[in-house]
């Protein structure tokens, strides 16, 4: 992965997050890498697929249903 940082709630204030998002910015190959890193972890349509998975149930569609519909 390598997309995201990830520290633990107790360790942040506002001073912390401002020291990290500043190293960030100054390393522009760090953020390209953890952009890509991010995008190839992520699916696009994501957030089309649980709107249409959500109306399936809605209207009492089985997943199995739903996923049958998808790959076709």
């Amino acid at each position: 992965a390598g997309g995201a940082e990830v520290h633990p709630q107790s360790t942040l204030s506002p001073e912390r997050i401002a020291t990290l998002v500043a190293g960030l910015i100054q390393d522009p190959d760090r953020l390209s890498a953890m952009a890509a890193a991010a995008q190839s972890a992520g699916k696009p349509n994501a957030a089309r697929l649980l709107a249409d998975l959500t109306e399936a149930i809605a209207s009492k569609k089985t997943v199995s249903d739903f996923r049958k519909g998808t790959q076709a």
